[in-house]
Protein backbone atom coordinates (compact mmCIF):
# COMPACT_ATOMS: atom_id res chain seq x y z
CA UNK A 1 0.00 0.00 0.00
CA UNK A 2 1.28 3.46 -0.89
CA UNK A 3 1.00 6.47 1.37
CA UNK A 4 0.78 9.67 -0.64
CA UNK A 5 2.08 12.40 1.63
CA UNK A 6 2.57 15.35 -0.68
CA UNK A 7 1.73 16.65 -4.11
CA UNK A 8 5.40 16.28 -5.10
CA UNK A 9 5.31 12.62 -4.13
CA UNK A 10 2.12 12.09 -6.15
CA UNK A 11 3.56 13.89 -9.17
CA UNK A 12 6.82 11.94 -8.96
CA UNK A 13 4.82 8.71 -8.86
CA UNK A 14 2.66 9.42 -11.90
CA UNK A 15 5.57 10.85 -13.89
CA UNK A 16 7.50 7.66 -13.17
CA UNK A 17 8.48 5.10 -15.74
CA UNK A 18 5.44 3.80 -17.58
CA UNK A 19 3.00 4.55 -14.73
CA UNK A 20 -0.01 5.10 -17.00
CA UNK A 21 1.24 2.82 -19.75
CA UNK A 22 1.00 -0.14 -17.35
CA UNK A 23 -2.69 0.61 -16.84
CA UNK A 24 -3.80 1.68 -20.31
CA UNK A 25 -1.63 -0.07 -22.90
CA UNK A 26 -3.90 -3.13 -23.01
CA UNK A 27 -6.59 -3.36 -25.64
CA UNK A 28 -9.61 -3.46 -23.35
CA UNK A 29 -13.23 -2.46 -23.91
CA UNK A 30 -12.89 0.90 -22.16
CA UNK A 31 -16.54 1.82 -22.81
CA UNK A 32 -17.68 -1.34 -21.03
CA UNK A 33 -15.35 -0.66 -18.09
CA UNK A 34 -16.62 2.93 -17.81
CA UNK A 35 -20.20 1.66 -17.86
CA UNK A 36 -19.37 -0.76 -15.03
CA UNK A 37 -18.02 2.12 -12.95
CA UNK A 38 -21.14 4.21 -13.57
CA UNK A 39 -23.61 1.44 -12.82
CA UNK A 40 -22.51 0.23 -9.43
CA UNK A 41 -21.23 1.10 -6.02
CA UNK A 42 -18.03 2.57 -7.45
CA UNK A 43 -19.87 5.67 -8.68
CA UNK A 44 -21.68 6.07 -5.37
CA UNK A 45 -18.44 5.77 -3.39
CA UNK A 46 -16.64 8.18 -5.72
CA UNK A 47 -19.39 10.78 -5.29
CA UNK A 48 -19.57 10.38 -1.50
CA UNK A 49 -15.81 10.75 -1.13
CA UNK A 50 -15.76 13.77 -3.42
CA UNK A 51 -18.50 15.44 -1.35
CA UNK A 52 -16.72 14.63 1.91
CA UNK A 53 -13.49 16.19 0.65
CA UNK A 54 -15.34 19.40 -0.22
CA UNK A 55 -16.23 19.80 3.47
CA UNK A 56 -12.56 20.05 4.50
CA UNK A 57 -11.55 23.72 4.37
CA UNK A 58 -7.81 23.36 4.89
CA UNK A 59 -5.76 23.44 1.69
CA UNK A 60 -2.03 22.76 1.65
CA UNK A 61 -1.59 24.11 -1.91
CA UNK A 62 -3.61 26.01 -4.51
CA UNK A 63 -6.37 24.65 -6.71
CA UNK A 64 -4.25 25.52 -9.76
CA UNK A 65 -1.92 22.66 -8.76
CA UNK A 66 -4.89 20.28 -8.96
CA UNK A 67 -5.76 21.73 -12.38
CA UNK A 68 -2.22 21.06 -13.62
CA UNK A 69 -2.32 17.52 -12.23
CA UNK A 70 -5.63 16.84 -13.98
CA UNK A 71 -4.40 18.31 -17.25
CA UNK A 72 -1.26 16.18 -17.21
CA UNK A 73 -3.27 13.01 -16.47
CA UNK A 74 -5.85 13.75 -19.18
CA UNK A 75 -3.21 14.38 -21.84
CA UNK A 76 -1.15 11.34 -20.86
CA UNK A 77 -4.08 8.91 -20.85
CA UNK A 78 -5.49 10.35 -24.08
CA UNK A 79 -2.08 10.01 -25.77
CA UNK A 80 -2.00 6.32 -24.82
CA UNK A 81 -5.63 5.39 -25.51
CA UNK A 82 -7.05 8.03 -27.87
CA UNK A 83 -10.21 7.75 -25.72
CA UNK A 84 -11.28 11.18 -24.46
CA UNK A 85 -14.03 9.93 -22.15
CA UNK A 86 -11.63 7.51 -20.44
CA UNK A 87 -9.02 10.27 -20.11
CA UNK A 88 -11.68 12.47 -18.48
CA UNK A 89 -12.60 9.81 -15.93
CA UNK A 90 -8.97 9.19 -15.02
CA UNK A 91 -8.37 12.94 -14.77
CA UNK A 92 -11.33 13.14 -12.40
CA UNK A 93 -9.89 10.26 -10.34
CA UNK A 94 -6.56 12.04 -9.99
CA UNK A 95 -8.34 15.30 -9.23
CA UNK A 96 -10.00 13.48 -6.32
CA UNK A 97 -6.69 11.96 -5.22
CA UNK A 98 -4.99 15.36 -5.54
CA UNK A 99 -7.69 17.03 -3.45
CA UNK A 100 -7.25 14.37 -0.78
CA UNK A 101 -3.55 15.24 -0.63
CA UNK A 102 -4.31 18.98 -0.81
CA UNK A 103 -6.69 18.80 2.14
CA UNK A 104 -4.66 16.22 4.07
CA UNK A 105 -7.77 14.02 4.12
CA UNK A 106 -6.71 10.81 2.41
CA UNK A 107 -9.69 8.57 3.15
CA UNK A 108 -9.39 4.77 2.86
CA UNK A 109 -11.55 4.59 -0.27
CA UNK A 110 -9.43 7.22 -2.05
CA UNK A 111 -6.27 5.38 -0.98
CA UNK A 112 -7.76 2.22 -2.52
CA UNK A 113 -8.48 4.13 -5.73
CA UNK A 114 -4.83 5.22 -5.93
CA UNK A 115 -3.61 1.73 -5.17
CA UNK A 116 -5.56 0.32 -8.11
CA UNK A 117 -3.56 2.59 -10.41
CA UNK A 118 -0.28 1.81 -8.63
CA UNK A 119 -0.95 -1.88 -9.23
CA UNK A 120 -1.46 -1.19 -12.94
CA UNK A 121 -5.24 -1.71 -12.82
CA UNK A 122 -8.05 0.53 -13.99
CA UNK A 123 -10.44 0.82 -11.03
CA UNK A 124 -13.97 -0.39 -11.70
CA UNK A 125 -14.85 -1.73 -8.25
CA UNK A 126 -14.78 -0.17 -4.83
CA UNK A 127 -11.90 -0.87 -2.55
CA UNK A 128 -10.90 0.43 0.84
CA UNK A 129 -7.37 0.21 2.13
CA UNK A 130 -6.77 0.38 5.85
CA UNK A 131 -5.77 -2.72 7.75
CA UNK A 132 -7.50 -4.90 5.17
CA UNK A 133 -8.68 -4.61 1.59
CA UNK A 134 -12.29 -4.79 0.42
CA UNK A 135 -12.97 -5.16 -3.27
Amino acid sequence: MMKVESLDYLLDTIHGDLFFERVFSSELDWDDLLDRRDAGEFDENWTVNNELLKTVDVKMFSDSEIDRLREFVFKKVFAITQHSELAGYVSDDFGLIGEAVQRNAFRPWVRGLMNHYIEGKFPTSSREDEDETHE
